[in-house]
């Protein structure tokens, strides 16, 4: 999980169509740390679960992880579909899923992911941040598969 959270990391701080991105950064599950104006449009990347299953002779885990993409909402038209000047929620989550979708999180030209990083689904909400001042966070969820050889002992 580790090296998945911290590629996806890397590859959201580096894709150039999100350089408008003030932050980029791991967190907790469903918890985002305090966000001031100089953090916005914000990005945090939670790990949630992992599972293994037996896939053959090779144990599959797949990896859930939130991707949440935070911005204030000042005027909900602007905050949702954007205007000339600021990006709204939904161009930066299409922005998102155009760098993570089908990416294999590779390294050096090897592939980390056994299968490209899937969307699961999308979840908007807004949460309270103080008297009269709202965040709109969209929740991305990801699933990560990677295949690995076991050595069997006896």
């Amino acid at each position: 999980m580790k090296i998945t959270v911290t590629r996806l990391k890397t590859l959201l701080q580096t894709t150039a169509s999100l350089s408008y991105v003030k932050k980029v950064e791991i967190v907790s599950p469903k918890l985002l740390p305090d966000i001031s104006n100089t953090m916005v449009p914000y990005i945090g990347i939670a790990p949630v679960s992992s599972s293994e299953t037996w896939i053959a002779q090779k144990k599959q885990s797949t990896m859930s992880v939130e991707i949440y993409a935070v911005i204030f909402l000042v005027q909900q038209e602007n905050a949702i579909i954007g205007d000339s000047v600021k990006k709204g929620i939904l161009e930066i989550v299409e922005d998102i899923d155009v760098a993570v979708r089908g990416n294999f999180l590779s390294s050096g030209g090897v592939r980390y992911l056994s299968k490209p990083i899937e969307i699961v689904g999308i979840d908007y909400v807004v949460s309270g941040y103080g008297d009269n001042f709202y965040l709109l966070v969209a929740s991305i969820n990801l699933q990560c598969v990677k295949l690995f050889d076991i050595t069997l002992t006896t």
